[in-house]
């Protein structure tokens, strides 16, 4: 195609290179000779609407002072000397915002972005904002197609000239605007005739914000109680889909990242923007806001190019891969050249060493009581009290048996009143009801005391230290295992190939850039905010799910897929996409062999730290503990202070039993070559055959007495005598 003659505006010929952009009102051409800037030029008369705006923008030297956005910086004429355009700065190597924010787009477009370089753009994006309202213009029509970024993550906003601004008294207004980047108080009004605010810009900047930190999800796309809601509706009701803060009767789509994962600041900020009545953050807000997000991100353990919210309880991306099998972030391209088939996972890592230094670790040794350190108690007032009733008893049992003598001595014939006198007198000479209470309470006190020692002697026992040895035994079997795993997981992305060659084929087709069936703008992003953003995501069953669409309306949609696979043409011979497959899963495979080794390797510390942890805790006791333990010895010294015989104590019970854990290995745990040739004088184990290592019995009837025990105990118990 021939670029068009144009002059400049001191009517000099410009020479015109390539077509490099093509829009709704304009053609964007290279010039030749300067790499710095582009040429826009309009067509379908659009010119003469325009001219006046653009000389505006040039008059009030706004290019000069905004090096974030593509103001008009030169007048273009064509040959008969009449506005035709004008030059703006080229922004190179930049591509459309939602290139980044979609994740399949993304991949492609800006396959080494992480999720640092997404908010870095986010905080990018609320700079270039700002810096036009400080300009004293109102972008007006901001949209996901209006902003560039470049592969350094600078961010230039373009379509410059349909801005909002006021020069010399006169305003001159912005037209257009996409409606689901439109304030729900300009939703369904003529924008032609709409006096732009930064308010305005503010709802749509929140909206591109959210979308990036959310993989290209729109705030007001979800599932709505009552059927079907229209995005346009959905903005002008301010249902914000992810609301926290007031229910919207929406909630959010499938998969979707909660607002809960975000620092409070940040949620705040969006239920702000989307909200009914509170101010929208300004973009200079969004700044701060974005800064303090940005420094504040994690980095995941498990895989190292992820980074998250720290307010997140795990990493979101490792949970959209394994949840839905969805890989947010590009692996980085490892392999060069054919990747092996099994990595070297134990490169500068022992396992049957480390395996080794855990499996010495001590368990802690339960004492037969808890260390309870109290004075002997005196007798308690009820003792006293009841001693004290016992001498007025037997004083009183004595006067009356002396009565009894005397009326048989004197009175033998009224042996009535002699034989009552001395049965109640002896009554009261022996009896002991009143004293049988401390008896019982003591019964009552030593049964406390022990069920309570029983309770504490499970709970400081060996079995958190037993379950935590447990789980560094599975972590040892996944590592074990990870070589197998590596090569079934090459195998099967050789044996889906044709599979994976018909997805990276369909991935191509945008639905936003086809023109398909009842489709329009508002439910490409709808689409979107589903996971749905080109022909390889495009499924009966997932389009049943979106809002909207029902068997009749989701068929043009696959009837479009259809056609697209059929002009696929399967290529067997290995490709570089072969290479980055295998290279992604030797990244994520080795990435949790990191993981997994740091693990293991610290596990002997934590286990001795835990061991020391619950030994100390020994000498301590509760004060549930201290106070049975003191009713108890109280009811024993009042026992002793009158003189009762003690109940048979209970004997002390022991620790419920926690079983050893039984992990089964892939395979024996082998120690280097140069260890097994240092221990030929050691025996093998009679069950799984591994060199077996000299221990010390540590309690039991052998206690202090040496054995040959194999070094993969608890999963292997075999041993033999010295």
């Amino acid at each position: 195609m021939t670029p068009p003659k144009v002059l400049g505006a001191d009517r000099r010929a410009l020479p015109l290179g390539e077509l490099v952009g093509r829009g709704g009102e304009g053609e964007v051409y290279a010039v030749l000779g300067n790499g710095d800037l582009v040429a826009k030029l309009y067509t379908g008369g659009r010119a003469r609407l325009r001219e006046d705006k653009v000389k505006a923008m040039l008059a009030a030297a706004l290019a000069q002072n905004a090096s974030l956005v593509s103001f008009p910086s030169g007048l273009l004429l064509d040959e008969n000397g009449r506005f035709t355009g004008f030059l703006m700065r080229r922004v190179a190597k930049a591509k459309p915002l939602f290139q980044l924010y979609k994740p399949i787009a993304r991949k492609r477009y800006f396959p080494n972005a992480d999720y640092r370089f997404v908010v870095h753009v986010a905080l990018n994006l609320a700079k270039a904002v700002a810096s036009v309202h400080r300009s004293g213009c109102v972008i007006g029509d901001v949209n996901e197609s209006g902003v560039l970024v470049t592969e350094a993550g600078k961010v230039a906003l373009i379509d410059a000239d349909s801005f909002q601004i006021v020069h010399a008294g006169r305003r001159f207004g912005c037209e257009v605007g996409k409606p689901e980047y439109t304030a729900p108080e300009l939703q369904n009004r003529p924008l032609r005739d709409v006096i732009r605010t930064p308010d305005h810009d503010a709802f749509a900047l929140a909206v591109l914000v959210f979308q990036l930190l959310w993989m290209g999800r729109h705030p007001f796309s979800g599932v709505y109680a009552k059927g079907e809601m229209p995005l346009e509706k959905a903005i002008g009701e301010r249902r914000f889909a992810y609301s926290l803060a007031r229910a919207t009767g929406m909630s959010p789509p499938p998969g979707a990242l909660p607002l809960s994962m975000f620092p409070a600041e940040v949620a705040t900020a969006f239920e702000s923007a989307f909200g009914i009545s509170a101010a929208r953050p300004r973009a200079e807000d969004w700044v701060g806001v974005l800064q303090r997000l940005l420094s504040s991100l994690a980095r995941c353990r498990a895989e190292a190019s992820h980074h998250y919210p720290a307010s997140a309880k795990e990493c979101p991306w490792c949970a959209a891969r394994r949840d839905h099998g969805v890989q947010m972030f590009a692996s980085p391209p490892l392999a060069v050249g054919v990747a092996p088939p099994v990595a070297d996972w134990s490169h500068d890592f022992s396992l049957v060493e480390i395996w080794h230094a855990i499996d010495r670790v001590t368990p802690p040794q339960v004492p037969s009581e808890p260390t309870v350190q109290l004075p002997e108690p005196a007798p308690s007032a009820r003792a006293k009290a009841a001693k004290a009733s016992r001498f007025d008893r037997r004083m009183y049992g004595v006067l009356l048996m002396a009565a009894a003598t005397g009326v048989i001595i004197w009175l033998a014939a009224l042996w009535p009143v002699w034989l009552g006198l001395a049965v109640f007198g002896l009554n009261r000479l022996v009896g002991r009801t009143d004293e049988s209470r401390f008896q019982k309470a003591f019964e009552a006190a030593d049964r406390d005391w022990s069920d309570a020692v029983g309770a504490w002697r499970t709970q400081v026992g060996p079995g958190t230290f037993l379950a935590a040895k447990g789980e560094l035994a599975k972590v040892r079997l996944r590592f074990e295992g990870l070589s197998a795993r590596e090569e079934k997981r090459l195998q099967d992305a050789q044996g889906d190939r044709r599979a994976q060659a018909l997805k990276a084929w369909l991935e191509q087709f945008q639905i936003r850039r086809s023109r398909i069936q009842g489709v329009g703008t508002s439910r490409v992003a709808t689409l979107a905010s589903f996971g749905i953003e080109t022909a390889a995501e495009i499924d009966r069953g997932r389009l049943l799910r979106v809002p909207g669409f029902g068997p009749v309306s989701s068929q043009p949609l696959l009837d479009w897929r259809k056609r697209l696979e059929a002009r696929f043409v399967y290529d067997p011979k290995p490709n570089a996409a072969d290479l980055q497959r295998a290279a992604s899963i030797r990244s994520e495979m080795q990435a949790e062999a990191a993981a997994l080794r740091r693990v293991l390797s610290e596990g002997p510390a934590k286990l001795a730290a835990l061991a020391g942890t619950i030994t100390s805790s020994h000498s301590v006791a509760t004060p549930d503990l201290t106070r049975l333990r003191e009713a108890r010895l109280q009811a024993e010294a009042d026992l002793r202070y009158l003189g009762l015989q003690a109940p048979a104590p209970r004997s002390l019970p022991a620790a419920a039993a926690v079983p050893a854990p039984r992990v089964h290995a892939a395979a024996p745990l082998r120690s280097p070559a140069k260890r097994v040739a240092s221990s030929t004088a050691s025996p093998k184990c009679p069950k799984c055959q591994t060199v077996m290592t000299r221990r010390t019995a540590r309690q039991g009837p052998n206690a202090g007495r040496q054995f040959w025990g194999c070094p993969r105990y608890p999963s292997c118990r075999g041993t033999r005598a010295v």
